[in-house]
């Protein structure tokens, strides 16, 4: 699994995912986010290939979110 964020300092978080997902297809991404509640993020980590979107202010569901990656 590959945990990104929104702010990162060349590429955004679905722009990362984007190419991720093209040169690694099955690897499960994460984001790790201060953003997980933005409604036009939401939409846009569909579409970048994103398993799950999760609250930096929750990290349990950041552990959950990678149980749930690996143990698909």
């Amino acid at each position: 699994a590959i945990i990104l964020d929104m702010s990162m300092p060349q590429l955004d978080g679905l722009e990362t995912a984007r190419i991720l997902k093209r040169l690694m297809p099955t690897v499960p991404l994460i984001m790790f986010t201060n953003f997980a509640k933005d409604q036009l993020l939401k939409r846009g980590v569909l579409w970048a290939g994103i398993r799950q979107v999760v609250s930096k202010s929750d990290s349990l569901e950041l552990v959950k979110a990678l149980e749930g990656a690996f143990a698909a």
